[in-house]
């Protein structure tokens, strides 16, 4: 490969020229997102039970469905909820199961269960998780007109037009209210005129009805007959004969109720920028680019300004594309600042410029095959695969550094011309670079047979350095010796003592000679130093701590507010008010901010897995960007919750910034479970543990699943009575629930756009439990009574929700933390479950949430770390054709672990997942150093030389390329750990545990590789002699 690349040059710069045409191409197809492609394994099975207590729904709904999925296969757990009215049960499968047919399975299932459902529930609805559920932009829209009116304005104009942006999927409302036709039913005039909810329904939706009425052939066509008979305006509408009196007269509809076109009831109230306004949800279709999505919906925007009434503001409370973007660029800068450092490096060691340009030229041919893999994999440019190309950025120079300095050798010490040194240097080393780059990309290997979220976050780094390393191995091969061969001089004569870093390096070889020959007679002095060192290191963990994945700065902060079971939408409204002042008084970096109170007709919050109510604020405050603030969003959250706590009224807080666990995960960072099915049992406990964690310090916003009761006014029907009337429970539930909360009973269509008729009683109608009991009810025999006349009301307090989680009842203590490690937090809540015993009545208690998935993912990647060196290990035997030389070479490996604790206690950074993957990557790459070393002393042995000679020789030798492929690495990998740009919490553990692991152990390698290597010859040298 190497001959016919020299011998001809074009072809050889074709093929590059291709190779950089296809990357180029590739990089501008590629879409950018902040993750790769991963989608949360979950299938959520809801079911609508109308009229059914938590209880009910718990018996009669969820453990039918329960019982029926739990024999789907490949599911992780199933977690469930039950609520007033609904069920919801959600199976999680396990990482990298089809959801597609997991889905299948499941609908398959709960097909089979529902004939055990009540009658009266809604058929289950399957709902899969999809990234694009979460929205890509939320748009604040508020105008000196009405909020109704703007809420007409914006379904009009804007939504239509959003619709029509490519990748947007869908463009949700929330705040403001849709006009309805209003029928208000006035409670005295039914009885008056002796009329029935039902009755007055059916009119109603019998007289807007468009009906087919058969067909008919007049001279050579088929004509259609249709009667239409929609309504056309609300004048019709009210109108509408409903019932006719004694005398025979007709009663219309405005006789009996207040027919109005208006929004109604106020159920939701929505807060924009201290007044209400319209909230804009705009998510993207399934595989869409998110920085795409949100550029075309800027763009659409501008555009329909001018036909917006005057006075219209629309600001962006979230824009997940600006923070992809920004974190994309800083990375972007990291890998660009760490080329020219990588550039900087190789001249400084080299001291030649036109060997230094066939170096760098290198490096982007072979980054670029990153971007080539990228698009055929269908992949997307994201902080993983940026992070791949930034580590792997001073790897790539090493093998065209090792084939560099032979073609140098040949030519200038055996004095062979340029087309000769090329072939013979470049060949010479072949195949150690190609061993020294396996074992590298052999450390990956184990990454593709552990399961879980490890593997499916770290898949694509995996095989995006991998790649890279690949290409750089082709391209010392190939580029870097035809290069050489035209443009590479004959080294000339360098004054030494004239260029500074030539001189401190001859210092450096020769202090390095003098110490090796120290440690070689002082052996026992060495390792049981460097062991003590190794040993005390240890210890420095339990000062660094420990943490799932760093949590980045996304200049957004989230919040909920729970105000006592109960509260109504007035009052809760007026602790938003409160809620707005605080935003304004403490938080100025605050650029854009909505709140949200009440039950949203879109549901989207629920889908979404929060909560909404009467009694629930739900917030998101936007931020300056991160570098234009002087204080975190942690540290701006920790002041926000402060200030919410001294509200009276707040019963519960909930305050979270972003971060990649929690946008990925979906799970509380701390829960600890209590199984069990007595609910008062479990109830205690828990607020047991509850108490006892909010002593430990950085614990925040702790709460349990399940809340207080919620006040509830029961119905109690005589059967008797009622049988004697002729009054079923069922039709009793339906006339209280249309007189209450309405029902929607038909569509009024008007300008294009659908309206529901919806029919209620009068607000106000029904003020206390003496107004309840006057419901007028009609019996079978035609006549009208009082509710009271059958049933009686009772006060009573029920549960709000009942949750399971793998079929048993358990309550949860949720909490965050700040200022703490998450290890640390584990460890102080370990010790509260051992100082409090469960009860019997509690079945058992586990820790979820995040720090379940921290000691998952850990477990994983401890497994990977133990084969990556045993694979390390058997490509390095084979390499050595021994044993032996390979076992020598793993004592640089633990020292490797020294260097990554001790970097990431002087930084402050703790252990995470991401510095764990460092770890496991310098298993691939310290051992390099080593191998150059060692190899080496086989040589100088081979050629005769004593063994301590041979060490002696080598090392000094050897000590420019070790030191040289070291550097680039660190200099390569210093701008991602230096950096501080948007996104970058997340990486900057992975660079600085590389940085100090490779740091350290290239420095102990150097001496203690050669001394436990004269130990083993030594050893059997005695063995043969013997």
């Amino acid at each position: 490969m190497t001959r016919l690349a020299v011998k001809r040059p074009i072809l050889t710069t074709v093929i590059f020229i291709i190779i950089l045409i296809l990357g180029y191409i590739s990089y501008r197809g590629l879409p950018i997102d902040f993750f790769p492609n991963i989608d949360l394994p979950v299938v959520t099975v809801m079911t609508v039970y109308p009229g059914a207590s938590p209880v009910d729904i718990e018996e009669q709904v969820t453990k039918p469905i329960e019982n029926a999925i739990a024999t789907v296969p490949n599911i992780d757990k199933i977690e469930s909820k039950s609520l007033e009215n609904i069920s919801l049960v959600t199976a999680s499968f396990e990482w990298g199961s089809d959801l597609n047919v997991a889905a299948s399975d499941i609908r398959d299932k709960v097909g089979l269960a529902e004939a055990h459902l009540p009658d009266d529930a809604q058929k289950p609805l399957i709902l899969k998780f999809d990234a694009s559920m979460m929205p890509v932009m939320v748009l604040n829209i508020k105008g000196d007109l009405p909020v109704n009116k703007m809420y007409d304005i914006v379904d009009r104009y804007v939504v239509d037009r959003l619709k029509e942006v490519p990748g947007v999927g869908a463009a949700t409302i929330m705040g403001g209210k849709q006009n309805k036709v209003n029928i208000d039913i006035i409670p005295s005039k039914i009885v008056q005129y002796n009329l029935s909810l039902s009755q007055i329904k059916q009119m109603i939706m019998g007289n807007n009805l468009t009906m087919p009425a058969g067909n008919i052939d007049i001279g050579k066509k088929k004509y259609s007959i249709r009667v239409p008979g929609e309504y056309e305006n609300i004048e019709q509408i009210k109108h509408t004969v409903v019932g006719y009196t004694k005398m025979g007269n007709p009663i219309m509809l405005k006789d009996i109720a207040d027919v109005t076109f208006s929004p109604g009831k106020e159920r939701e109230v929505n807060l924009v920028g201290g007044k209400e306004g319209i909230t804009l949800i705009i998510q993207k279709q399934s595989g869409a680019n998110t920085v795409k999505v949100a550029e075309g919906v800027r763009k659409e925007l501008k555009s329909l300004k001018p036909i917006l009434p005057k006075g219209t503001e629309i600001t962006t409370v979230m824009d997940g594309s600006r923070f992809i973007k920004a974190s994309i660029k800083n990375l972007f800068s990291t890998i660009l600042w760490g080329f020219v450092f990588v550039v900087i490096v190789v001249f400084l060691f080299l001291w030649n410029l036109r060997g230094s340009f066939v170096i760098a030229l290198t490096i982007p041919f072979s980054l670029i095959t990153a971007f080539i893999y990228l698009y055929f994999s269908h992949n997307t440019i994201n902080i993983i695969s940026l992070s791949s190309l930034s580590i792997a950025l001073g790897m790539v120079v090493d093998n065209s550094i090792v084939v560099l300095e032979n073609i140098f050798r040949h030519r200038d010490e055996e004095k062979q011309t340029r087309r000769e040194s090329s072939i013979f240097g470049a060949t010479e080393v072949g195949g150690a670079i190609t061993a020294s780059t396996l074992t590298t990309i052999a450390i990956f290997i184990p990454i593709f047979f552990i399961k879980g979220f490890t593997s499916v976050l770290f898949k694509q780094l995996a095989m995006t350095i991998s790649i890279v390393l690949a290409g750089s191995l082709f391209t010392s091969l190939t580029l870097t010796p035809m290069l050489s061969s035209i443009i590479l001089r004959r080294r000339r004569n360098v004054d030494e003592a004239k260029v500074f870093s030539l001189r401190m390096f001859r210092k450096l070889e020769n202090s390095y000679q003098s110490f090796l020959a120290w440690a070689l007679k002082h052996k026992a002095t060495v390792l049981v130093t460097l062991t003590v060192v190794f040993v005390l290191t240890l210890g420095l963990l339990k000062f660094v701590g420990s943490e799932f994945i760093p949590q980045s700065d996304e200049s957004m902060i989230r919040a909920t507010i729970k105000l006592p079971i109960g509260t109504n939408l007035k009052e809760t409204k007026k602790i938003g008010n409160k809620v707005i002042k605080i935003i304004e008084r403490d938080i100025p970096e605050a650029r854009a901010y909505r709140i949200m109170m009440g039950q949203s007709e879109s549901n989207f919050t629920a889908v979404l897995g929060g909560e909404q109510g009467d009694n629930i604020i739900s917030l998101t405050i936007k931020l300056k960007p991160k570098l234009q603030r002087k204080r975190s969003d942690v540290e701006i959250a920790d002041v926000f919750r402060k200030e919410i706590k001294k509200i009276p009224d707040v019963y519960s807080l909930s305050v979270s910034t972003g971060g990649m666990e929690s946008s990925l995960m979906g799970e509380k960072p701390i829960s600890v479970e209590i199984y069990g099915y007595d609910i008062d049992a479990t109830q205690k406990y828990a607020e047991l543990i509850k108490r006892e964690m909010t002593k430990i310090k950085g614990l925040k916003d702790l709460s349990l699943s399940r809340e207080e009761g919620r006040p509830e006014l029961w119905v109690k029907i005589d059967r008797d009575k009622a049988l004697a009337k002729g009054i079923s429970v069922y039709g009793l539930s339906d006339v209280l629930y249309s007189s209450m909360e309405g029902s929607k009973i038909s569509v009024y269509r008007k300008g294009g756009k659908e309206y529901d008729i919806v029919m209620e009683f009068k607000d106000g109608t029904i003020k206390n439990e003496s107004d309840l009991r006057k419901i007028p009810v009609r019996t079978a025999m035609g006549t009208m009574i009082p509710l009271g006349a059958i049933a009686t009301i009772e006060k009573r307090i029920g549960p709000v929700s009942i949750e399971h989680k793998d079929q048993i009842r358990v309550i949860k203590v949720d909490a965050g933390y700040s200022g703490r490690n998450l290890g640390g937090v584990n460890k102080q809540i370990q010790k509260i479950l051992k100082d409090h015993p469960r009860p019997p009545e509690v079945d058992y208690v586990d820790i979820g949430g995040t720090v379940k998935n921290q000691q998952d993912s850990f477990r994983d990647m401890l497994f990977a770390v133990l084969i990556g060196i045993l694979l390390v290990y058997l490509v390095m035997a084979a390499q050595f054709e021994s044993f032996i030389d390979p076992f020598v070479i793993m004592f640089s490996i633990p020292f490797a672990l020294t260097g990554v604790i001790w970097a990431l206690f002087i930084t402050g950074n703790s252990f995470s997942l991401m510095s764990y993957v460092g770890l496991l990557m310098l298993v691939g790459i310290v051992v390099n150093n080593a191998i150059v070393l060692l190899d080496y002393t086989n040589v100088l042995r081979a050629r005769g030389q004593k063994l301590y000679e041979a060490i002696l020789n080598a090392g000094k030798r050897r000590l420019r390329p070790v030191l040289m492929t070291a550097t680039t690495t660190i200099f390569g990998l210093l701008p991602l750990a230096l950096s501080r740009g948007e996104g970058s919490e997340t990486w900057v553990p992975l660079g600085v545990s590389v940085i100090g692991g490779l740091l350290v152990s290239t420095i102990v390698t150097l001496v203690v590789v050669p001394v436990i290597y004269s130990i083993f010859e030594s050893h059997i040298k005695r063995s043969k002699e013997v």
